[in-house]
């Protein structure tokens, strides 16, 4: 009975190590699973080229607070490395002046993956601008960001139905004129 016991034991020794293995991860998954498993997907992941650089610009609220996690992922198209330097991050809504805003500078974690937490408190659509000095050039790039719930724009029905009442009004005045 105990040979039983200690070769059973052995084999789910031998399963624990196999899982506590290291890998490559990305916000802690695997970078193979991070796509497809990520138990909270981001709002929205965009890929982007721009010069000799490849940004891949991800958000999440953190559930449901005003808090997001930023984060953004920097190569070189040329060399395949990714930017070790410092990024800085400003955000800002419609409105506001970028220049006045205080930007906040990140290291990369060990990922390479620069991030940056974040809070509003207005809902609406706000710009992530990222900034980065590289080989004695400067490198700007923009990133639209929707957070909270953005109403609906009316705009949308009532200028096709100004369009569509003045096309009718003009109708009636044309067969109002024939008829004379």
């Amino acid at each position: 009975m105990s040979r039983v016991l200690i070769k059973y034991s052995f084999l789910i020794s031998i399963l624990l190590m196999a899982t506590a293995s290291n890998a490559h991860h990305i916000r802690g998954l695997p970078h193979y699973a991070y796509s497809e498993n990520y138990p909270q997907v981001p709002v929205v992941e965009e890929r982007r080229i721009a010069d000799e650089w490849e940004y891949i610009f991800s958000y999440i609220r953190i559930f449901q607070t005003n808090n997001y996690d930023l984060a953004v992922y920097i190569k070189n198209t040329k060399t395949g490395k990714p930017f070790k330097g410092i990024v800085n991050y400003k955000v800002f809504g419609k409105g506001e002046n970028p220049d006045i805003q205080h930007a906040h500078p990140t290291k990369a974690d060990p990922t390479n993956t620069f991030r940056v937490g974040w809070s509003y408190e207005n809902d609406g659509i706000y710009t992530v601008r990222i900034a980065f000095d590289a080989g004695g050039k400067s490198y700007t790039e923009e990133f639209k960001m929707q957070v909270g719930e953005v109403g609906f724009n009316y705009l949308w029905v009532i200028l096709p139905g100004i369009v569509v009442f003045t096309l009718l009004l003009l109708v009636v005045i044309k067969r109002l004129k024939e008829k004379r």
